[in-house]
């Protein structure tokens, strides 16, 4: 194998260990940032609210009716923090059930 050849190969190995490189840190950050679940079930339904730092990211509900767009917004005015206290006390005092995060 001629120099050229061998600095050539050097170098794709390189290039492919820093695509991998790249792809371990991406897909470690992507996973600390992945939405938190509060899970709220009840006889009669339940709710799982998945959120972040700074709101509700989505929703997955089972004979329970919610306003992401609404809720989202109240999320981001009262901090997600509050809007999730809130949250947890309207639903347990009016369904009788419980949530966890």
């Amino acid at each position: 194998m001629d120099k050229n050849k061998k600095i050539f190969l050097a170098g794709c190995i390189v290039v492919i260990m820093a695509v991998v490189v790249l792809v371990v840190v991406t897909i470690i950050n992507n996973n600390k940032n992945k939405a938190k679940e509060l899970v709220c079930t009840s006889s009669s339904n339940s709710v799982t609210l998945y959120y972040d730092k700074s709101t509700i990211v989505g929703y997955t509900g089972k004979n329970y009716e919610y306003d992401l767009l609404s809720e989202k917004t109240s999320a981001e005015s009262l901090g997600v923090d509050n809007y999730l206290e809130n949250f947890i006390i309207n639903y347990t005092s009016s369904t009788g059930g419980t949530c966890t995060k």
